[in-house]
This record gives C-alpha cells, sequence and structure tokens, in this order.
C-alpha cells in the first residue's frame, strides 16, 4: 500500500512511502480466519547472530487482534513443510496509540547456523480489519550466489553532537562482489546536514542549531540486494561555562 494513495488518511509507513498489508476475513463469522504467507523464494543461509527482524502493527481500534508467526522450512518452500519458529508462534500484535508507532519484531535464527533454509512470515487473525508490515531486515545471513551478497556497512555513526560544533559521519560499504555501482540514498536529514556522495560512501556533516533528537535511515543498493543502517543521534546544547 502507498500510503499517499491510500483513502485511509492514518495510515503510515514506519519508513518510505509504502507498506505490506493484510486484511483481516471479510466476514462477521468468528469461525474463519486469514492465513496469509510470505515465503522466500530462495533458500537462505543463517550465519552466527542471524536474526530476520520487522515492525509491524494491527489497525482498527473496534477490531479484534492480529497475530505473527515465523516459520522456518530446511526441505522445500511449500506451506505444509514449514514448522513455526520455537517462541515466535502466534505473536499478538498490538494496535498502537498512535498509528504511527509499530512494534519490532525479532526473531532469533542463530539455531539454524551453517543449513540452507527457507523463512516464511504468516498472519492470521479472525475479527481483525487490517495488518501492516515494514523495514523486514535478515542480519546476518549468506545468499546463494556469491555475487549477489549484499554490501555492508563499514562504519558505525556517531550518536552525540553539540549544537554549534560540526557534526560529521563518513559512511563506507564494501565494495559489491560484481563491480555493480551503488546506489546510496539518506532519508531525514535536518536541513542544517549536507550529503556528500563518493564511491561506496558518503559523508553527512554540518553545524546543528538546535537540540533535537534526529533519525537517519541510509539506504544502499547494488540493484538486486538492498541494506539499510538506521540510527538515532542526538544533539544538545553545550555546557554553560563557568
Amino acid at each position: 500500500m502507498n500510503w499517499e494513495k491510500a483513502n485511509w488518511g492514518n495510515i503510515y509507513p514506519r519508513s518510505g512511502k509504502q507498506l505490506l498489508l493484510a486484511s483481516g476475513p471479510d466476514s462477521d463469522d468468528s469461525s474463519l480466519e486469514t492465513a496469509d504467507w510470505l515465503i522466500s523464494d530462495k533458500k537462505l543461509t543463517p550465519l552466527a547472530g542471524a536474526q530476520l527482524r520487522l515492525y509491524a502493527k494491527s489497525y482498527g481500534q473496534d477490531w479484534g487482534p492480529h497475530y505473527l508467526t515465523i516459520l522456518v522450512s530446511t526441505t522445500d518452500d511449500q506451506p505444509a513443510s514449514f514448522s513455526a519458529l520455537p517462541g515466535f508462534t502466534n505473536i499478538e500484535i498490538p494496535i498502537p496509540d498512535d498509528y504511527k508507532d509499530f512494534t519490532e519484531c525479532i526473531a532469533d535464527l542463530s539455531l539454524f547456523e551453517g543449513q540452507e533454509i527457507y523463512l516464511a512470515i504468516l498472519h492470521t487473525s479472525r475479527t481483525g480489519l487490517a495488518f501492516f508490515i515494514d523495514d523486514i531486515y535478515l542480519e546476518h545471513f549468506r545468499f546463494p550466489d556469491p555475487e549477489a551478497q549484499p554490501p555492508v556497512f563499514l562504519t558505525e555513526p556517531p550518536l552525540k553532537g553539540v549544537v554549534g560544533e560540526e557534526y560529521i559521519y563518513n559512511f563506507a560499504l564494501s565494495a559489491d562482489p560484481g563491480a555493480d555501482p551503488l546506489a546510496i540514498t539518506v532519508k531525514g536529514r535536518p536541513k542544517w546536514m549536507e550529503y556528500t556522495p563518493r564511491e561506496n560512501g558518503g559523508i553527512l556533516r554540518g553545524i546543528p542549531n538546535d537540540d533535537w533528537i534526529y533519525f537517519i535511515k541510509i539506504e544502499a543498493s547494488d540493484g538486486t540486494n538492498s541494506v539499510y543502517q538506521e540510527f538515532e543521534f542526538e544533539i544538545i546544547k553545550a555546557p554553560e561555562e563557568g
């Protein structure tokens, strides 16, 4: 769903302009249940510390709950072959007080380190209205094609700054194994911050004029795979002398 084109004025993605929508049952019969599957189209190999991270929210204050299950298959991509991940079965996703809020869901997949698996996300509901997912991340995985490996951020941003003093983040990513150029976008920059692109990275810099907490999202794509770096950084007032 593209929130700018939707008739629902209070649907907000966590980032960007689009998010995934799954509807509840189109019936008053509470014995019916949705079963909306999102399945990886290829086998993936979890590495040490592998996890699936996503952001979800339920919609409709006068409607029932929505549930999320993460599943794994070590054989094929047919729904019957999947088993629910321990501790991540029928997790109720709350309806937020503010429709801009999401629930962060992190599924630990280190149990499958070194194995080839299919991943699935399952949404179910009996009485819910609508359910949304945004910003799905597969972290610490090896992908099937060596040249299809996504770029990797090699730097960490500074998370503090001072009003009147230059803030600078010189960020870098690994080069694409297939020598494809990286397309990089930066979202959430305040007006005082300039972005200077460079090969496999860029520089964010500027002099903040007020104390505030900012949220930045850097996206890099090699045309096949995309990666993100999200961070909050706080600008504080300079301590008074004396």
